[in-house]
């Protein structure tokens, strides 16, 4: 609704309506993907890789982001039309935040579940997703004004995103709360587990 009725999409070169703004998200992710590789396997090379728990808390920084970057476009249209930019900058950040936390959530229960539990918590991760789809679509439902919205109405989603924005801070948070303990966590069990293999290695060479 915000795109429809509250955005101007004069960009040079391109006439574009709102429905098709929908395509950005799929094609960022496949634009970000192979790069977001590259750093990976950099990081990775250099001994410097981030661990998932930071992966989330990182994506969630996008996810907040996304949302200050539309509050931001609706709060400085003098004219109540939202430029195009502030759209294909906040669909840049959501679908960063979306390779983030989409694709890390079976590798976080592949390391940290056990494997007696892992069908268990696979089911569980996609109805979790379900569950935040269907959440999403009560939001937009909520959140969308009356039926004759006209663009001087973007005020009222510069509310939206504000509020928005500031929970993903409040994810944030949490997320860096979470891989701080789960790191500390994962380090003593690769400790103990090298203890145990030198112990039983020196029991081997007795």
């Amino acid at each position: 609704m915000w795109t429809a009725h509250s955005a101007f999409w004069a960009i040079p070169l391109f006439a574009l309506s709102a429905a098709q703004f929908q395509a950005l998200d799929p094609i960022f992710i496949i634009l970000l993907s192979p790069l977001l590789a590259k750093l990976y396997h950099a990081l990775a090379s250099r001994n410097r890789d981030l661990s998932l728990p930071t992966k989330f808390a990182v994506g969630f920084g996008f996810v907040a982001l996304a949302f200050f970057i539309w509050w931001a476009g609706t709060r400085i249209a003098g004219s109540g039309l939202t430029s195009a930019w502030p759209m294909l900058g906040g669909y840049f950040a959501l679908a960063t935040a979306e390779l983030l936390i989409g694709g890390l959530g079976l590798a976080v229960i592949a390391r940290y579940a056990p494997a007696r539990l892992n069908g268990l918590m696979v089911g569980a991760y996609y109805l979790t997703v379900g569950a935040g789809m269907y959440l999403g679509s009560e939001i937009a439902s909520f959140a969308t004004p009356a039926a004759n919205t006209t663009p001087l109405q973007s005020h009222h989603y510069e509310t939206l995103f504000g509020t928005l924005g500031l929970c993903g801070l409040g994810l944030v948070s949490i997320a860096l709360l979470l891989a701080r303990m789960l790191n500390h966590m994962e380090n003593r069990h690769q400790d103990v587990a090298q203890r145990f293999s030198v112990r039983a290695n020196t029991d081997c060479s007795a």
